[in-house]
């Protein structure tokens, strides 16, 4: 915790893509299994990494010339926005809800990522730029072991499911619904 300008980031890294790759992982679910949507109609959340695309250059752009702080809480914000109206969504919601609701949590991605690496390089000496950018994909790469880790404890428990039902990634899915989660 010496610089703290590199550990702060880092943390708030490792926060923002917990809640993205929790949404990531249980908007297919959702949109399966209450929605209704067949499996390989993917598009409905996959307009957040058409935000990405399109806005994280610019929001680099932007944390050279205004600095970070004020793009990364905007990021953060519109992620939460994004988590918390995701909520209200009913199995009855149309495309648009859905839609409306994945962008808000790509822009809030791209918003917040750019600038947050910026000011994570900038916190170390120029000579430590390796170990600050191996960090940044460690903390990614750690918080997605973990959620994938906790997902399995998350259908387990909360669904009841036995091992033996499990069959590699995927869940046999008949014999329960939604409901019988307590969801």
């Amino acid at each position: 915790m010496k610089i703290r300008l590199f550990v702060l980031p880092l943390i708030s890294t490792g926060i923002l893509f917990a809640s993205l790759f929790i949404l990531v992982f249980m908007m297919p679910f959702y949109l399966t299994y209450p929605g209704g949507f067949p499996v390989n109609h993917r598009d409905h959340y996959d307009c957040a990494v058409l935000f990405l695309l399109v806005i994280s250059p610019i929001s680099g752009m932007l944390a050279d010339w205004l600095g970070s702080r004020m793009l990364c809480t905007a990021g953060m914000a519109f992620l939460c926005l994004s988590l918390f109206c995701l909520i209200f969504l009913t199995p009855e919601s149309g495309v648009r809800n859905i839609v409306w609701r994945m962008a808000l949590a790509g822009i809030g991605t791209a918003l917040f990522v750019s600038p947050n690496n910026t000011s994570i390089m900038g916190a170390v000496p120029v000579r430590q730029r390796g170990i600050a950018s191996g960090a940044i994909a460690t903390a990614r790469t750690w918080v997605w072991s973990l959620v994938w880790h906790w997902r399995e404890r998350f259908f387990l428990r909360l669904c009841h499911f036995r091992e033996k039902e499990w069959t590699g990634m995927f869940l046999k899915w008949p014999r329960h619904s939604w409901r019988d989660c307590g969801m």
